[in-house]
């Protein structure tokens, strides 16, 4: 019998072509700790998306889910990103969306991309961006994956999200490019050597966690067979 799996989807981390096309359960609402949500910091705004509930419960992480629900999987997975990489798909990201979302709450003006660098401290904790996410696009990854500080998720790499996956599922998956980033420049050519430490500094975190350089996908800490 194959081990039933739970998926954790950290944003802008192949997170939709992987619930779409491995053998994994997505979070839904029945998962939720109903006490974690009341407490939670999260926006209320993030837990709706074009009236789409699901938003907020797609993008869950492993502390809001009720123990009782967590002990019926045999495992819970997850995937990461580099974070100088994942900042520069989310800028492209609100873009390819734009044009669903004209005229609701959730639709703003385009803004540059020294603009979005520069006022990043700002995103998590309002809905001053147009891609309206301000904490679940702009916290650590590493908060998706912990329980009192302690990872307890196996985590894949996006930047060898195939390989990663056919190894972690025994199998070869035709995996799907769904909801994928569209630009033409590499993410490296984005940033000043000042964007950069920025970056390095709020996510931190991840860094020193996963051993990400800015040339890098993570280095350490992730899943092996």
């Amino acid at each position: 019998m194959s081990p039933r799996t739970l998926f954790i989807h950290t944003p802008k981390a192949a997170g939709t072509s992987i619930a779409s096309s491995c053998p994994v359960v997505c979070v839904s609402e029945k998962y939720l700790d109903a006490n974690k949500i009341k407490e939670s910091r999260m926006n209320p705004r993030s837990y709706h998306t074009l009236g789409n509930v699901q938003r907020f419960i797609k993008h869950a992480p492993y502390n809001y889910l009720a123990k009782e629900q967590l002990d019926r999987f045999d495992k819970v997975v997850t995937a990461i990103r580099n974070p100088w990489s994942r900042l520069v798909s989310m800028y492209h990201h609100a873009d390819a969306i734009s044009s669903n979302i004209q005229g609701s709450w959730y639709h703003q003006d385009n803004i540059s991309w020294d603009d979005y660098i520069d006022r990043m401290d700002s995103f998590r904790m309002n809905s001053s961006y147009y891609w309206n996410h301000p904490y679940d696009q702009w916290g650590n990854q590493l908060d998706w994956i912990c329980k009192n500080y302690t990872p307890k998720v196996d985590v894949l790499r996006y930047e060898h999200i195939q390989e990663d996956v056919d190894m972690y599922f025994e199998t070869h998956i035709d995996l799907a490019k769904d909801n994928i980033g569209v630009y033409n420049r590499d993410y490296k050519d984005y940033y000043t050597e000042k964007q950069k430490q920025k970056v390095a500094n709020w996510f931190r975190m991840d860094i020193e966690h996963w051993g990400f350089t800015f040339e890098s996908a993570a280095t350490r800490n992730y899943w092996t067979k």
